[in-house]
């Protein structure tokens, strides 16, 4: 079931870094996690908020750096009016120039950080700088206590961080009202996206629960068509395993693989 729109909205403005006075970048899409809207030509925006919000949050726009400081959390109870301002900064790389990334998975960080720490090294002493590292998944220890923290990579690298959540990530949300509630908390909205070159990346959700799949599976479709409309980017999807995405034969599953497919993705992590 669809959330419905509360009486909620958000606005704000997406100006780039560095720039007196700001300049506005025009066109940027902002999301609460299920609708989209876009800047206009100064960079303001206005976005009424569903009623299941708890971020509003940004992609990052073609010839932008990507970077962690792409969301703002929402108060538990929200005001009629919610304001969030965002910076993004122009990338120095131009949109065809090849790039790098990292792709690391089941690091279980918080039980063996000493282990990856040489890794860890390695990747920050890359000359050629990769533009991000992506994380898909389990990045919590084994151990499922709620007092465990949550360590990761991203608090020792020198490059951005996108996470997503793993299934020892999601059992840590028992008893929680969703299963990325602990995961929010460290690193943000659970599924997200962000551009690099003419590419398009999205971090996917490891859910056991159908509802909040089909939240993120309503927010895919959305960018998807947006991206689809004006960016026209290669799309890349990041996620932990298929079967978080939805039991075999589900609804939400299938709706995944379908938008997949139409979109006609060029990898998945």
């Amino acid at each position: 079931m669809a959330a419905s729109p509360s009486p909620a909205t958000a606005t704000g403005r997406v100006t780039v870094a560095d720039t007196v006075p700001a300049q506005g970048w025009a066109g940027v899409m902002v999301s609460d996690g299920l609708s989209f809207t876009r800047t206009d030509a100064e960079g303001r925006y206005e976005l009424p908020l569903a009623d299941t919000a708890r971020f509003v949050m940004i992609v990052n726009p073609p010839g932008s750096e990507p970077g962690r400081d792409f969301y703002r959390p929402l108060p538990a109870e929200q005001p009629e009016q919610v304001e969030a301002d965002f910076l993004v900064r122009r990338s120095a790389r131009q949109p065809d120039v090849p790039f790098s990334f990292v792709h690391i998975s089941d690091s279980h960080a918080s039980s063996a950080l000493r282990i990856a720490e040489p890794l860890i090294g390695q990747i920050n002493a890359l000359t050629d700088r990769p533009a991000f590292v992506i994380e898909t998944g389990d990045l919590c220890s084994d151990n499922l206590d709620e007092n465990t923290p949550m360590e990761s990579y991203g608090q020792h690298l020198a490059i951005p961080y996108f996470p997503v959540t793993g299934n020892h990530d999601a059992g840590r949300a028992r008893g929680e009202a969703f299963a990325g509630a602990c995961f929010e908390r460290v690193f943000g909205p659970w599924y997200y996206a962000w551009t690099c070159g003419r590419y398009l990346f999205v971090g996917l959700p490891w859910s056991p629960r159908e509802e909040s799949l089909a939240e993120a599976a309503q927010w895919l479709e959305s960018l998807l068509a947006m991206n689809a409309e004006t960016e026209q980017a290669h799309v890349v999807v990041s996620f932990h395993h298929w079967d978080g995405l939805g039991a075999w034969g589900s609804g939400q599953l299938g709706r995944f693989i379908d938008l997949f497919r139409e979109a006609g993705i060029s990898a998945a992590l």
